[in-house]
């Protein structure tokens, strides 16, 4: 249904580019001008493919655990490292900072902790939680200095309040024409000292706000006196199942939301300002 950028969304947080262009497939050719319908089925008929594949690959592995007699006492975890837009804001790929790129499937399997099979929990949760969390079901000691937190409870009690109050991704931009930031912006094979901007975002329950910074190439670091736009979407009533309906509208000058913005800014700075 939305096959154009979100209302209000500036400009260095769309991409033209993506998978799609590397591998000389049908293009996008504006944050306003959707892929023609043709490419559209082409694209989505190769992530399909690629996601049937894979799940038969899986299949293969969990069918040897059983061979083996293994299934009852083997952790099995599965995760994406990025998210996939098809088609959704008029993006294709994985190439931003909005929900559906940064967002990733989680799934574990834990045969030992039976109130959590089959169940699903809207706690909050990120990838660098996955490591004290295989640690914590195996009964083993992580190291001290992990930046993320066992989700371990969660198998105890799927419906237990969230252990986290935020999810955090990244993402910079290197646009070579910057009257049209939107194209041709990827930082593939760019030095970091040479990116044009990073974008910080942070997802809670109910919202998503992303900054994006001038880069700072001596620093190496976004510089949050030069903010280059923001993004700030309500994503209420959001149970991860329509992938359509939210981040459709930029609210981030919106004067309603300020202090959600003021607090959300705050949370970026304390992740990313160290």
């Amino acid at each position: 249904k939305h096959q154009t950028a979100p209302e209000g969304m500036p400009d260095i947080a769309f991409t033209t580019e993506g998978e799609a262009d590397i591998h000389g497939w049908p293009r996008g050719y504006g944050p306003n001008d959707p892929e023609p319908s043709d490419g559209q089925h082409q694209l989505r008929m190769g992530y399909y493919a690629a996601v049937t594949f894979v799940d038969e690959q899986i299949g293969h592995v969990l069918d040897k655990l059983d061979a083996m007699g293994a299934a009852n006492n083997t952790l099995v975890v599965l995760f994406g490292d990025h998210g996939w837009q098809l088609g959704e804001h008029g993006e294709w790929a994985k190439h931003t900072n909005f929900d559906l790129a940064a967002r990733v499937p989680l799934m574990f399997r834990v045969p030992w902790k039976p109130t959590s099979i089959g169940k699903r929990t809207a706690g909050i949760a990120e990838l660098v939680d996955v490591y004290p969390t295989l640690a914590e079901l195996t009964g083993l000691s992580p190291p001290p200095d992990l930046d993320g937190k066992s989700l371990a409870s969660y198998f105890d009690n799927p419906e237990q309040p969230s252990i986290k109050t935020a999810a955090f991704s990244q993402f910079p931009r290197c646009p070579k024409n910057l009257s049209r930031q939107w194209d041709e912006n990827i930082c593939l094979k760019v030095p970091r000292e040479n990116f044009y901007s990073m974008g910080y975002s942070v997802r809670t329950a109910d919202f998503r706000y992303t900054e994006w910074l001038k880069w700072n190439g001596t620093r190496l670091h976004g510089d949050w006196e030069q903010l280059i736009g923001a993004e700030l979407y309500d994503h209420r009533g959001d149970d991860g199942r329509d992938f359509d309906a939210f981040e459709n509208l930029n609210i981030a000058d919106d004067k309603t939301f300020a202090d959600t913005r003021k607090n959300l800014h705050s949370i970026l700075v304390a992740q990313f300002g160290k």
